[in-house]
């Protein structure tokens, strides 16, 4: 949640996020917890406001925020998350499942960096090839997936455009920015 990114009604953009509870450096995403889901909801959805006159789907994105906080589970950063991608998968006519790894059993012991939590996830799943997005590239050690026989790649998203109105146009911004 705290890595969408929407233009600033002043020029540039901001990100849009979601304040969470201060908890000790690797508490698991599963025990995150929002510090006011009402208050959140109300921030992101002023934050959007600037939009209204000049937005052709603002509307339409004003809902989908609002299913998102509506349809969340509980306080818990991972149900917005999962809400989030529900939602906004539903939108766009796409297929959503998924699974909890918190719930799946899976060990982490050998995980010591950021990059290594996508290893071991697909090791213990069986799969054969982890995609992830260009902008994590850096993370990731090439040679540890292969040593495990992991094809490692990276999507990178095609580039296009899109009337920002009076706005300053930035590549990059979140879906809701884009609608």
């Amino acid at each position: 949640m705290n890595r969408n990114r929407i233009l600033h009604p002043k020029g540039e953009w901001q990100y849009i996020g979601v304040p969470v509870r201060k908890e000790p450096r690797g508490t698991a995403i599963s025990k995150i917890r929002v510090l006011d889901l009402q208050a959140a909801h109300q921030r992101i959805i002023s934050q959007c406001q600037h939009y209204k006159n000049v937005a052709p789907h603002f509307d339409e994105v004003m809902e989908i925020l609002e299913q998102v906080f509506r349809s969340t589970e509980s306080d818990r950063l991972v149900d917005l998350n999962i809400s989030s991608l529900k939602i906004v998968s539903e939108y766009l006519g796409l297929n959503f499942s998924y699974t909890r790894s918190s719930q799946e059993g899976f060990d982490y012991s050998k995980v010591t960096d950021a990059g290594e939590w996508a290893l071991e996830i697909s090791s213990q799943y069986g799969a054969t090839h982890y995609i992830n997005p260009v902008g994590g590239q850096n993370l990731f050690d090439p040679n540890k997936f292969k040593n495990r026989n992991l094809s490692l790649s990276f999507l990178v998203c095609p580039s296009f455009s899109y009337p920002s109105g009076h706005y300053k146009f930035e590549e990059n911004l979140s879906i809701v920015e884009i609608s």
